[in-house]
């Protein structure tokens, strides 16, 4: 039919002359086009191979509901979110935040406990699709709850009960769009050694485009780091590589817009520093190699790094639990709710 399948995401094709651009994630069709003609022709195209279904622009894809209006738009999962907190029989009040910024969960010294570990996967299993999906407010509590998967404890499900508890009374919550803001943007944090198992801290960062989360991640970093300038040093180029392949997989999408450096928004002066300066100091000297390509990435214009006050900085959500305060105030940074 004339597509060509993106290097960069392979359930993605575009259409070499038409301005028509496919996702194919299994049996699931989007088509994404300025023109309805371009939409039926490749409608007709498939009519004559395969016998399928068409659902109203107004609909679902891949479990994601999808709400438009006048150049805006948003995605939630309220039908998935109502499906599992009647599964669990979730009762009891709602909660403001989904982590309890008072509590620090450690690994479980206990044996073993099968049933409480088999109602605990389930749990987690079904509310991870959420924060993977459209609900950024909950990856930082779902990274935390994950890390003790092997051999929960009573906190451990405590804490996941917290999470269901939050979701009762943000079932509808997802992320706005408006195409009004078409710069893509980048944010990255890092906590201190939160980790309490590890000494590890916890790396988050957060791309956005048309106003919106596009891209997330809260993740405890792979190396005990020794301050908190080489921890977001470290957190910067993770987040400096996931800007990159934003920036090449947009830009060959041949949509009219082409991303040149993207700005990524950092806390820490000192990290900043260290990404422009090559020298190797006594007190840097030990960093892994490969946490220096970002500089690579800043000489070759893909990425140029921002200073931003830790009090505005939406990573931060990634990276530590937040009071209600700070927390409302960074989804509403975001375009959640």
């Amino acid at each position: 039919m004339g597509f060509r399948q993106s290097p960069y995401e392979p359930c993605i094709y575009i259409h070499t002359t038409k301005p028509l651009i496919t996702s194919v994630v299994v049996d699931d069709i989007g088509i994404y086009t300025p023109h309805e003609q371009h939409a039926q022709w490749f409608k007709t195209q498939l009519a004559n191979v395969f016998k399928f279904t068409e659902e109203d622009e107004d609909s679902t894809y891949v479990g994601i509901q999808i709400e438009r209006s006048d150049r805006a738009g948003k995605i939630h999962q309220r039908s998935y979110a109502d499906k599992i907190l009647n599964r669990f029989e979730i009762t009891g009040p709602v909660v403001k935040v989904p982590a309890d910024p008072g509590i620090v969960l450690v690994k479980a010294t206990s044996p073993p406990d099968t049933k409480l570990r088999s109602e605990y996967l389930k749990r987690f299993g079904s509310m991870n699709y959420l924060p993977t999906m459209t609900r950024p407010d909950l990856a930082l509590a779902a990274s935390l709850c994950g890390r003790h998967n092997a051999n929960p404890g009573q906190s451990h499900l405590d804490a996941m009960t917290r999470m269901y508890s939050y979701l009762k009374g943000t079932p509808s919550v997802g992320i706005n769009y408006t195409a009004a803001d078409t710069e893509l943007k980048g944010y990255v944090d890092a906590s201190g050694p939160g980790c309490l198992d590890t000494r590890r801290a916890t790396t988050g960062w957060v791309f956005t485009l048309a106003g919106g989360p596009i891209s997330w991640s809260s993740k405890r970093q792979p190396i005990v780091t020794l301050s908190m300038t080489e921890a977001e040093y470290v957190a910067a180029t993770e987040a400096a590589k996931e800007a990159v392949w934003l920036k090449r997989f947009i830009n060959n999408l041949n949509i009219g817009t082409q991303v040149t450096a993207v700005p990524l928004h950092i806390d820490n002066r000192s990290a900043i520093k260290l990404a422009h300066n090559p020298e190797a100091h006594n007190r840097t000297k030990h960093i892994d190699v490969r946490h220096h390509w970002i500089r690579e990435a800043i000489e070759d214009g893909n990425i140029r790094i921002n200073w931003i006050s830790g009090q505005s900085n939406p990573a931060d959500m990634f990276t530590k639990p937040l009071g209600r305060t700070k927390f409302e105030e960074l989804k509403v940074a975001l375009n959640i709710g």
